[in-house]
């Protein structure tokens, strides 16, 4: 049983659509730069607290995660199953061949302390952000199939061998009444202040 499948759920519920914009400060966008960088070679990650008005996202607070992500991961061998694209339209082929260089889980302890800080700030948690080393800003299939429904999914790319760019900000969202499947994933726009 996911443990998202319960935010997916309330979300839901508030019937508001979809995000076109996400704002943060130029502070924040630089030290979860760093923050995804320190884990190289492998994917960091974090969560991403605060607050939506209307079809903006503003992101307050940045929680750093550890990812845990293993093998033996709950839907690690998701791409063998048979539900995903062939083995041939992956980095790797079977599921143990992945490893934190390309995949992420975020800490379930730290979730859970996330969430419980975001009603003593009245805040919402946003969603996740988390870097592709090597990789683009676009969400993969193992994104689209693990991301939570409802939620902003911020990837920053970073290259091997050049500056990172810019993150990529997109907004998953199950079709329809659909609880489990891949996300549909739309873009959002990114504005930083200060």
């Amino acid at each position: 049983m996911d443990p998202m499948n319960g935010l997916s759920l309330q979300l839901k519920e508030v019937f508001l659509p979809p995000p076109d914009t996400v704002v943060m400060s130029q502070q924040h966008l630089q030290v979860l730069k760093q923050w995804l960088q320190a884990a190289l070679p492998h994917e960091g990650c974090a969560l991403l607290l605060g607050c939506r008005h209307g079809g903006t996202l503003v992101l307050e607070r940045l929680w750093p995660c550890r990812n845990v992500w293993h093998p033996g991961w709950p839907g690690a061998a998701d791409d063998e199953a048979g539900d995903g694209p062939p083995p041939s339209q992956h980095r790797r082929g079977r599921a143990d061949d992945h490893d934190r260089t390309d995949r992420f889980a975020v800490d379930p302890r730290e979730l859970l302390a996330a969430q419980k800080a975001c009603r003593d700030w009245s805040l919402q948690l946003l969603g996740v952000a988390h870097s592709h080393p090597g990789g683009s800003g676009r969400p993969s299939f193992t994104d689209r199939c693990h991301g939570w429904d409802g939620a902003l999914m911020l990837i920053q790319p970073l290259p091997l061998e050049a500056a990172p760019p810019p993150p990529c900000c997109w907004w998953g969202e199950r079709p329809g009444d659909q609880l489990e499947g891949p996300l549909d994933c739309y873009p959002l726009q990114l504005l930083t202040q200060g």
